[in-house]
């Protein structure tokens, strides 16, 4: 029968007033099955927890209930104490006391605030108390090596990441060299040495005793769950399995492939990275330059590719900065929409500006206009400044091209991930799970995430090293307790709940005739729950009984 202790966090800085456990008492009295209502003081403090300890000793409940805020940070602490009184933490719950209330300009009397917490706690405790007690899920050993597909900046600073803590990295480059995009930058904003940087990473990575490295190679199978993948990997000698706990795709990204504006026809039009890359190795002859245009934008942030890669006005800045120091009265003019110049890259935006570069402002209504006079580029364009039309005869045109990912509809079928309208691989969540895919144990980091400048490339790659260790670090892996269930009675095998399962985790048995779920790749987001006709996919933790429970207790506080 359950046996329910409810444990209140009463010095939570999030109370206005002091909390009256006697009227909470009161007010939880109607709740069946509740051994205690006890305060514990700042449950989230030692003290505290020592507290709730003490009361799980002293009254042996089979169910807890702790009201606090923050309840997230409170998952390792209640595995902890599920451990030390062998109650399955499935049946222990947190639940967040932040109530409407916190925060109002008027602050509530002693009365209402047990009154609403007690209306807080009431709900939370009768779905615990209709909590099934389910055997805790079963464990699944880990394969600990990690598998990172791509070569380039992001895929050698998440192998070194894994690696430096000491498990096995396969690192899978479909080129002959590492580096990728990142080979043809050849300096950075901050005037930081770009290929020394790469040529010791490189060098590092092939050192490694940890990593083992393919070139010349890809995947060409995956299958599998978090913890537990087999991978093929096809290289020129032969093909290679590898038993691996978590993948990290770093496939990265390269220039659009946009052919206009003279682009690939006339010598005098250029992207912004073939100008770095001539300037670099000394190739352009500024001397003979009568002037340089840039136009930024070009063919980004409109229906063809309808997003911002974060790197073209950061580039446009670079160059402008070497021409000027170069050659001093080389007029530069540049042709913008908006200068992403984020962060602390304003000084380089305002330091143009100092070194003479003229900056002009368009729409996508009125785009500059670029023509030929046999092999010299002509400019027409509105300046809304001085509202007058303007013609310019640079000696070279660079166009900012922006990036593309590279080819991913293989990887989106050999993995088992989805990609987005432009090619870029899904994250679960752009805030909280910003380098997860949907599908649990594979990650994803750099340009194959979403555009981005170096620094962001290796600070998501370090991200996805990170979640990765959090696999390859434990010995097992356990499901989730809220996890879909099927009612084989009910079910009919229509399939929809397969088609909506955003993680791949049900599919079709046809030797047993049967929906069947894999517990580790379900999240319990309970589309299938929504989507099935019979009410054959049900949500462990969920049930009828406990929801109709919830709203009763809801409803009761209305009323």
């Amino acid at each position: 029968r359950p046996k329910l202790l409810i444990a209140l966090c009463t010095a939570c800085p999030l109370l206005e007033v002091e909390v009256d456990m006697d009227l909470l008492r009161d007010r939880l009295a109607t709740l069946p099955d509740v051994c205690a209502v006890a305060g514990v003081g700042q449950a989230c403090g030692a003290t505290g927890w020592e507290d709730i300890a003490r009361l799980a000793e002293e009254h042996q409940p089979n169910r807890i209930l702790i009201g606090a805020c923050m309840p997230y940070a409170y998952v390792p602490k209640l595995r902890e104490l599920g451990e030390n009184i062998r109650l399955n933490p499935a049946l222990m719950d947190v639940v967040d006391i932040n109530t409407p209330h916190m925060g109002c300009e008027q602050k509530c009397d002693r009365v209402a605030l047990a009154h609403q917490l007690g209306a807080t706690l009431g709900m939370a405790a009768v779905k615990l108390l209709d909590q099934d007690p389910s055997p805790l899920p079963r464990a699944l050993p880990v394969f600990r090596e990690a598998l990172v597909v791509g070569g380039g900046l992001a895929g050698m600073t998440a192998a070194l990441g894994i690696a430096d803590h000491g498990y096995n990295v396969c690192l899978v480059e479909e080129g002959e060299e590492l580096g990728g995009l990142a080979r043809r930058i050849h300096t950075t904003l901050d005037d930081d040495d770009t290929q020394g940087f790469l040529a010791k990473l490189a060098g590092q990575v092939r050192k490694h005793p940890n990593i083992r490295l393919f070139t010349n190679s890809r995947v060409v199978l995956s299958t599998g769950r978090a913890g537990r993948f087999m991978s093929l990997i096809s290289a020129d000698d032969g093909t290679y399995p590898l038993e691996h706990g978590a993948t990290v795709l770093a496939t990265g990204g390269r220039e659009a492939r946009v052919y206009d504006y003279g682009f690939r026809v006339h010598d005098c039009i250029l992207s912004q990275r073939r100008l770095e890359e001539r300037l670099a190795s000394g190739e352009l002859d500024l001397a003979g330059l009568d002037g340089v245009a840039m136009i930024q934008c070009w063919r980004s942030r409109e229906a063809s590719r309808n997003y911002c890669s974060r790197v073209c006005c950061s580039q446009a800045l670079k160059n402008i900065r070497t021409l000027k120091r170069r050659r001093p009265d080389l007029p530069v003019f540049v042709f913008y929409r908006d200068i992403m110049s984020y962060g602390f890259s304003e000084r380089y935006y305002t330091e143009a500006r100092k070194l003479g570069a003229i900056f002009i402002p368009y729409d996508t209504a009125r785009k500059p206009e670029l023509t030929f006079e046999g092999e010299q580029a002509v400019i027409r364009a509105f300046d809304p400044v001085l509202q007058r039309e303007l013609e310019l005869r640079p000696s070279l045109v660079a166009l900012s091209m922006g990036m593309e990912p590279g080819e991913t509809e293989e990887l989106r079928e050999v993995f088992g991930v989805q990609t987005d309208e432009h090619g870029f691989f899904e994250v679960a969540e752009s805030k909280w799970r910003p380098v997860d895919t949907p599908k649990s144990g594979v990650f994803v980091c750099g340009v194959a995430r979403a555009p981005g400048n170096m620094p962001e490339t290796v600070a998501s790659a370090k991200a996805a090293a990170q979640r990765a260790l959090g696999i390859l670090s434990r010995q097992a892996l356990v499901c989730s307790n809220t996890v879909a269930e099927v009612r084989h009675s009910l079910c009919s095998q229509c399939g929809r709940c397969i088609t909506v399962c955003p993680y791949g985790a049900r599919s079709l048995d046809a030797e047993r005739e049967m929906i069947v779920v894999d517990e580790l790749l379900c999240q319990g987001c309970g589309a299938c729950a929504a989507a099935c006709p019979n009410s054959a996919s049900v949500l462990r933790g969920f049930s009828d009984a406990q929801v109709m429970s919830v709203i009763d207790a809801a409803l009761e506080e209305i009323v």
